[in-house]
Formats: C-alpha cells, structure tokens, sequence
C-alpha cells in the first residue's frame, strides 16, 4: 500500500496515500501512477494516485486534501473530488475545474485567475458549512454555471467582470457573522 510519509519533532507519521487500496477491504482502485502535488517552495504536500497520468487530475480523489500554497496552474482537475479541501494560497489559474466538487472548500487567498469552474460545486458541504473564498483572485475566471450558493467571500475577492457575487448566493464575511448571530438569537427565543 502506498504511504505518505510525514516526519515532525521525533515522531513518524505514516497514512494512506490519496486513492491508495484501503486496508482490509479487499478491492484495489484502478490507480496506478502517482502525482506529486508541490508548494511554491517545490517541497511536496502530498502524492495523488490517477489512473492514467496523460488525464492529469481529472477525476482524482482530493477529498481532504492539504495544498497549502499547491502550485496546480493549468492541472485538469474536472470532475475532481475536492470535498474539504484546503488549497489556502494554492495557485489554480489556467487550471481546469468544470464539474470538481469543492464542498467545503478552503480556497482563501488562493489565485484563480483563468481558471474555468463551469458546473463546479463550490457550495454548501453536507454539514451545512461553507465554501471560503476569502482574498481569492477570480479575474477573468469562467463561473457560469458553478454553483457557488453560501460561499463566503471578503472585500479582497476579486471577481470577473460583471460577476455580482450576491445574485449568485454568496455572503459577505462581515454579513456571515450578523446573519448566524440572528439566526441564535432566534433559536433561544423559542
């Protein structure tokens, strides 16, 4: 089984490689080759297992994944599973997303410029909570038909031209904690 290996203050951690066998469960996922995702030091964050390399990330599991300051510009990544991912300060532009569900996501301050979400799913994850686009740079992105409802951005999100974040469904960070503070407020009133 493949491993990520991860060493700090005398400790050796060893976990499961993204898309790796799971132990125990009999079944073997159909990939075989390793892609090495880097920070913008050219150290190695972690090691996701595609299929077949020439498709790049297109349709790798990224669940969870830990990609702060990824250097992904121009990566296929459609139809990534990318639910809680956390690619704070990840370059993405160029990159490929159409179809990626990024529930949950983590994409604060990341560069997005170019990069095509088309029918991506930067939405609400299954426990109600938010995508954060906090600092993200979208200029000249592709978001039609991305679904971006209850994401949060800040004053420092930068969108296409033309973009208006709020018909979209997004909340501005300083609305976020005023709407959930009513929102208790009401709860205790019942």
């Amino acid at each position: 089984m493949g491993q990520r290996h991860l060493e700090g203050q005398g400790h050796d951690f060893r976990a499961p490689e993204l898309g790796a066998e799971v132990p125990g469960s009999g079944t073997k996922k159909p990939r075989k080759h390793v892609i090495e995702i880097r920070d913008d030091l050219g150290e190695v964050l972690c090691k996701i297992r595609v299929a077949d390399l020439a498709s790049g990330l297109a349709g790798a599991d990224m669940q969870g994944v830990f990609g702060y300051s990824a250097q992904l510009q121009g990566q296929n990544m459609s139809g990534a599973e990318m639910y809680w991912a956390h690619l704070t300060g990840a370059d993405l532009s160029f990159a490929i997303l159409t179809g990626a569900d990024m529930r949950g996501a983590f994409l604060n301050d990341a560069i997005c410029r170019h990069a095509n979400f088309r029918s991506a799913n930067l939405g609400r994850d299954n426990l109600g909570g938010r995508t954060s686009i906090l600092g993200t740079d979208f200029t000249d992105a592709v978001l039609n038909g991305a679904i971006l409802d209850g994401a949060v951005f800040d004053d420092r999100t930068i969108f296409p031209k033309g973009y208006h974040p709020k018909s979209h469904g997004l909340i501005h960070f300083n609305e976020l904690a005023s709407t959930e503070a009513i929102a208790k407020a009401h709860k205790r009133k019942k």
